[in-house]
């Protein structure tokens, strides 16, 4: 890490260590982590490791793991039920008959091949765009 994040990372840091001391102060470390808590834990391990943010807030590193595993799979894009559904895509014609293959991936990694027949490589954009702008 470089001066300015690393500053930026012992800032964030010591800003919930300084919380979590509060709080075992308060409970004499009796009882449950807040929620609030873990979940500014979770995020400065997503940016900066668990292991250093455990060490760092003094935390079991496995409780940290499967805690920010659980926020990425609450976070996971959703697949929607139901029926696949229908898109028309209107094509601009030109030139003859040609072949082109488009495939789209998401985030999550979900992807959709599609298969054209008589529709130019310049249009695969536009077929994309309008492929998975449908899906919300």
């Amino acid at each position: 890490m470089e001066g300015r994040e690393l500053r930026a990372a012992g800032r964030a840091i010591g800003d919930v260590r300084a919380k979590l001391r509060a709080w075992r102060r308060r409970t004499r470390s009796k009882g449950r982590i807040p929620e609030e808590l873990w979940r500014a834990t979770v995020e400065l391990a997503r940016t900066y490791g668990v292991g250093s943010v455990a060490e760092a807030l003094e935390l079991n590193e496995g409780s940290l793991q499967r805690r920010l595993k659980t926020s990425r799979r609450q976070a996971a894009p959703k697949i929607p039920s139901g029926p696949p559904r229908f898109v028309e895509v209107e094509l601009p014609s030109a030139g003859g008959p040609r072949d082109s293959v488009v495939q789209v991936e998401d985030r999550a990694g979900t992807r959709l091949t599609v298969r054209l027949s008589g529709v130019g490589s310049g249009d695969v954009e536009a077929i994309a765009r309008a492929l998975w702008g449908a899906r919300s």
